[in-house]
């Protein structure tokens, strides 16, 4: 194995930057994973291409389906990726139930380890599971002992229930500040929030997420991304719209956001059914997101 030697101008960067190392998180909500019609190999081949180091998931039914792809993505990027799967679901189906869906947390065990791993039912410490969509905790060291606290979320759907995200932003920023409070380091929420009146309805979303990121004291890496989802109403024959559903909220550091996957090659346009992007269908309608930054 080769060793390199630090040059003095990059020493001197290091130094200034307190021996940090770069880090690559993501999001996906990997729709109702499995459902029939899921392509397991390209999820796999999706995960890949993010090469992550730690990958906030949603929507997953079986967790034990997910290990597999997880290992065949291992095999092909060389990493070693686990899972910490969250409460509330997870479970796969059973008999004619398919399943309830939970979130998770991937992480690289080759790079980090886990310092803890809870799992926040309706995104409440004492919660239990109930209707509300659960959270899952990791909060994870790298080999230079710097930590890194990832919390995947998951809040309510649909332009009408804007009222019950809102009161679990509010659970977001409590973990938030439990979490730095308790870990001198960056905490990440990722995750789908559902956020229907970022570039649609309410209309007044857009402002209010803004709003409680900026009062909080965090900030919102995600904001200026223009989709991370597509959609198409109900019976509607007409095209595939892009929406702004899936963010990352940060107590601290500089941190740049990037959609990826189907998002990026279609350009976050509206896109004709016959044009529509093979991954809509064989993997999901979210896209995931890659935010990068340093420990």
């Amino acid at each position: 194995m080769k060793r390199f030697v630090l040059g003095p101008l990059a020493a001197v960067a290091a130094l200034a930057l307190g021996c940090s190392a770069p880090v690559t998180v993501a999001t996906f909500n990997i729709r109702m994973f499995p459902e029939q019609t899921t392509d397991r190999g390209r999820v796999a081949e999706r995960l890949v291409e993010l090469d992550a180091s730690v990958i906030a998931v949603q929507e997953i039914r079986d967790a034990r389906a997910f290990g597999l792809v997880l290992e065949d993505a291992s095999r092909h990027s060389g990493r070693d990726y686990q899972l910490l799967i969250g409460p509330c679901g997870g479970e796969g189906p059973d008999g004619d139930d398919p399943g309830m869906i939970t979130t998770g947390v991937v992480y690289d065990a080759s790079t980090f380890t886990v310092l803890e791993h809870t799992g926040y039912p309706d995104l409440q410490p004492d919660g239990t599971c109930g209707p509300g969509l659960p959270g899952t905790l990791a909060v994870l060291e790298d080999r230079r002992g710097h930590p890194l606290g990832v919390l995947s979320v998951h809040l309510h759907p649909f332009p009408d229930r804007f009222d019950l995200r809102r009161e679990q932003w509010s659970r977001v920023v409590a973990r938030l500040h439990e979490l730095q409070q308790r870990y001198d380091a960056p905490i990440l929420a990722l995750g789908d929030y559902n956020s229907t009146g970022f570039r649609g309805e309410p209309a007044q979303e857009r402002s209010f997420v803004e709003e409680t990121v900026a009062t909080a004291g965090l900030r919102l890496p995600t904001a200026d991304l223009a989709c991370t989802e597509y959609w198409r109403p109900r019976g509607d024959p007409g095209p595939y719209r892009p929406s702004a559903l899936d963010h990352a909220v940060v107590t601290r550091g500089e941190w740049t956001a990037e959609v990826r996957g189907m998002c990026e090659r279609l350009a976050c346009a509206p896109t004709a059914p016959e044009a529509m992007d093979s991954d809509y269908f064989d993997v999901s309608d979210h896209c995931p997101v890659m935010l990068r930054g340093r420990l």
